[in-house]
This record gives structure tokens, C-alpha cells and sequence, in this order.
């Protein structure tokens, strides 16, 4: 499935969408890929940044898992 966020056509395979839903803003990295975060309310009225691709593979802050966009196209989410 292709979602337009921004702009930009991010692959995400169809079982996704619903996690994704919301408002997610789009940056650019050092080596000029685009990734898409946002940035939610935790604990003790704190804020952090969710990365789109590691919410999508069920990713937890600080785990020390690497995500990896095989094909290098950062704007394909797909599992």
C-alpha cells in the first residue's frame, strides 16, 4: 500500500496502516534520506520521538535493534 505523508509516497504493507495513522513529520538524514517521525506524550508529562519504521516493526526506545532498509529506499516501510 502506498501512503502519501507530506508529500512523499511511503510503502507500508497493508496490515500497517492503522498503526501509522496520525500526523508524522518527515526529516532528512546526514546521507539525505527521508525518515518520518513524530513526537508523543510518555510518562511524567515527558515527549519523545517515534520513528516510523521501528513502530512498525514493534520497536521499543533504547532496545539496541538495528533497522535496516534492504532495498536503501528509506521511504519503503514494508516488513
Amino acid at each position: 500500500m502506498i501512503v502519501n505523508i507530506k508529500g512523499y509516497d511511503v510503502i507500508i504493507d497493508d496490515e500497517d496502516y492503522e498503526k501509522i495513522k496520525g500526523s508524522w513529520a518527515p526529516s532528512k538524514s546526514k546521507t539525505g534520506n527521508i525518515y518520518f517521525h513524530r513526537t508523543v506524550r510518555v510518562k511524567n508529562s515527558k515527549s519523545m520521538h517515534i520513528v516510523l519504521h521501528r513502530l512498525i516493526m514493534g520497536c521499543v526506545p533504547h532496545d539496541g535493534v538495528i533497522i535496516d532498509h534492504i532495498n536503501m529506499n528509506t521511504l519503503d516501510n514494508r516488513k
